[in-house]
């Protein structure tokens, strides 16, 4: 029967190794941990597993605070109700509260939003920047025909990328101010990699399991990946193995 389960484990056509993955999904991200349903026989033997969506699941507690009563899950406008025997609830232990997970994703919210923010930032800057190259000044009142005849001139002279950096020849008190920001301004890209290193700081794994190897050789490619193991999975599978 247990082989039947993790062969066929619910009606999705789900495999056993895609729920163990989203239970991982569930316990880096959600500050509740993650939920898997077991539907029972008759016998009281389980004979579906589902995971449930964390955003989607509550719970309520016992009168004295010390239990969960039962697990609500919510789509649309319905609820389904649970008792704890039906819900293997995954928690990565939080010391500020036993009933929910401490999720890792949360320690680096502040910079996940910094980084979020910059990227929102980098796309309207290209999206909304229509502001003009530079402003030419002069405090004397140009006529009509001297108006055309400069503008003409700065066009011939200026607009053309072969153009790019020639000099500018101002007459009669005439200046010019740069106008609109460049796209260097919105270049964040050491910002990007220092953010990179923090989360993967925070999650304990080596930048060369994510393919960034500016700085390693095999060497410490190696110790890195062992040390991975012993000190990333094996104690984040102990949250799920041993449930």
């Amino acid at each position: 029967p247990f082989w039947d389960l993790i062969s066929n484990p619910n009606i999705y056509q789900q495999s056993f190794k895609e729920l163990i993955h989203l239970i991982c999904i569930s316990l880096d991200l959600s500050a509740k941990g993650a939920f898997l349903y077991y539907a029972k026989n008759i016998f009281g033997m389980p004979v579906g597993l589902y995971h449930l969506p964390s955003k989607n699941v509550s719970f309520e507690l016992t009168a004295d605070g010390t239990q969960i009563q039962r697990y609500r899950f919510s789509f649309g406008s319905k609820q389904v109700f649970y008792n704890p025997d039906e819900i293997i609830h995954f928690k990565i232990p939080n010391p500020d509260n036993p009933f929910f997970s401490k999720n890792t994703a949360g320690a680096a919210r502040y910079t996940l939003d910094a980084d979020r923010f910059q990227l929102i930032y980098q796309k309207n800057f290209y999206l909304n920047d229509a502001g003009i190259g530079g402003i030419f000044t002069t405090p004397n009142k140009l006529s009509d025909e001297s108006f055309d005849r400069l503008d003409k001139q700065i066009s011939a002279k200026y607009a053309d990328t072969t153009k790019a950096g020639k000099y500018f020849l101002g007459e009669d008190g005439l200046t010019f101010e740069k106008g609109s920001a460049t796209p260097r301004e919105a270049d964040y890209s050491k910002t990007h990699i220092d953010t990179r290193n923090e989360i993967c700081g925070l999650f304990r794994v080596p930048k060369s399991i994510l393919g960034f190897v500016d700085d390693v050789n095999r060497a410490n490619a190696d110790a890195s990946n062992r040390s991975f193991v012993q000190n990333t999975i094996i104690p984040f599978g102990f949250h799920i193995w041993d449930k």
